[in-house]
């Protein structure tokens, strides 16, 4: 559905898929958009509402993202960045920095990302430690 939409409002614009076949043309066009349609199959088989639908649109001659967001359609929420100003944003500094991490295949850096950001001394922390969500 969204492949979809996408060519009949974007004909110009290519799609990268999982779930669509990869077209080499791609690499060729002007602008690409990156969808995941369904991020967290398992989730959404067992009826829960963590699963997610990502959808990006990258700017070849910019060479950046122009567009992204995700959408938990089961907790109603969406998150959207429309022409992000690039460079480097801000880390929080009132909370822990969230890592999002696939339970079934995390980086085998994770652990030590998290005790990292949980170990900065008191007088140089930028942040309240990590935490895996």
């Amino acid at each position: 559905m969204i492949a979809r939409a996408l060519a009949e409002a974007r004909p110009a614009d290519a799609v990268l898929s999982e779930e669509g076949k990869d077209d080499a043309t791609r690499l060729a066009a002007a602008r690409v958009w990156i969808v995941d349609p369904l991020d967290g199959t398992w989730e959404y088989g067992q009826m829960r509402s963590d699963f997610a639908v990502h959808i990006a649109l990258w700017d070849t001659s910019e060479q950046r993202l122009s567009a992204c967001t995700v959408d938990l359609p089961g907790q109603g929420l969406t998150r959207s960045v429309l022409d992000a100003e690039p460079g480097v944003h801000p880390i929080p500094t009132d909370r822990p920095i969230r890592i999002v991490a696939s339970r079934s295949r995390p980086p085998e850096t994770l652990g030590r990302i998290v005790d990292d950001l949980s170990t900065v001394p008191a007088g140089q922390r930028r942040t309240q430690g990590g935490e895996v969500g």
